[in-house]
Order: structure tokens, then C-alpha cells, then sequence
């Protein structure tokens, strides 16, 4: 899986048409937000997922959302999110 964004704002990111997402879906039920999970199936109700890919640019308000529906199970977006030097979010933060 390949997934690029560009970050719109101190915490969210825009994942671009053409990103691909883990077929896996471990996604745990979470209490009092969204279930991520509900967001990834969502998204592919929409069509904006079709075939584990996406088909057109999606801004998530949050970068760890957007990982984990990306990865499929929970991740902390500010350390998998990556720039092309494999440097993390959270780096840019110290």
C-alpha cells in the first residue's frame, strides 16, 4: 500500500486520488468519536474508496483517522505519516 497526502492544516491532511489502503480492517469499535471504521466504510459506500484505492483527493480533519484508514487498524498519524526523506510529523513538531 501507498498512500501520499499534503497537510492542509496543523493537524489535517488531504490523501490523494490514486493513495492505497490495507485490505486488512482491524479497526477497533471506539467509544465516544466515529469509529474509524464507520469512516472507512464510508468512504467506500461513497465511492471515494473503490478496490482498496482512492478515486479522488479526501481531506480528513485528522492525520491518525486518515492513517489508520489507510493501514486499516489504529496508528498515530503524526508518526506514520512520512515527507520523502522518511521524516515524521511529530519530527517537525520538536
Amino acid at each position: 500500500m501507498k498512500a501520499t497526502g499534503a497537510m492542509t492544516s496543523v493537524k489535517a491532511i488531504l490523501v490523494k486520488a490514486s493513495s492505497t489502503i490495507s485490505h486488512e480492517n482491524n479497526l477497533p469499535n471506539q467509544k465516544g468519536q466515529k469509529p474509524v471504521a464507520d469512516i472507512r466504510q464510508k468512504l467506500i459506500d461513497d465511492g471515494v474508496i473503490v478496490d482498496f484505492v482512492f478515486k479522488q483527493d479526501h481531506e480528513f480533519s485528522s492525520t491518525s483517522t486518515a492513517a489508520s484508514v489507510i493501514l486499516g487498524r489504529s496508528a498515530n498519524g503524526m508518526e506514520m505519516w512520512r515527507d520523502e526523506n522518511g521524516a515524521s510529523l511529530d519530527s517537525f513538531r520538536e
